[in-house]
């Protein structure tokens, strides 16, 4: 849902990312994009993000969507398929959650991870896989934490040290 008017997007297993008006009984707008894509608006509705297949993550103004995306950059290193997207509150980091079970917290306008992986204050971090399980995860709204959970019943905090340390 987009956070200023009465629309929505959706992404499709036929590769498309769909704009919606709750007004209206068809679809406003349409991009055609590889792999099945995941969508997100910022809190502003200003810019929206589609994740797709190899780590591609595509910025668009929202209100111009059809002349094609104003920036690209990839998820270095995880090329899973990513299972959602969100922003921060504040519109400069966003989360990505992948079929890797893994947790990216990354700039969002760069696509900078905010610290190497390997560091011991990293800004991702992998939950222990298990086939077919699926991971939740949402930056908490004063952007101090990363809540994360599966099916599995299990629930993981994580110190978000990346954005706490960036704004």
């Amino acid at each position: 849902m987009a956070p200023v008017k009465d629309s929505f997007m959706s992404g499709s297993l036929d590769h498309s990312v769909r704009i919606w008006d709750l007004r209206v009984n068809a679809c406003q707008g349409i991009l055609h994009l590889r792999g099945r894509p995941t969508v997100a608006h910022d809190q502003q509705g200003l810019v929206f993000a589609v994740a797709m297949e190899g780590g591609a993550i595509k910025l668009f103004d929202s209100r111009s969507y059809d002349k094609g995306s104003f920036d690209t950059f990839l998820v270095g290193g995880d090329t899973a398929e990513v299972c959602d997207i969100k922003f921060s509150n504040d519109g400069k980091s966003v989360l990505l959650t992948t079929t890797n079970n893994n947790i990216y917290v990354l700039d969002a306008y760069g696509g900078e991870k905010y610290l190497d992986a390997k560091l011991v204050q990293q800004c991702w971090f992998s939950l222990e896989p298990s086939p077919n399980t699926t991971i939740e995860a949402t930056i908490t709204p004063d952007g101090q934490y990363v809540i994360s959970g599966t099916n599995s019943t299990s629930l993981h905090l994580e110190k978000n040290i990346c954005i706490c340390d960036y704004v």
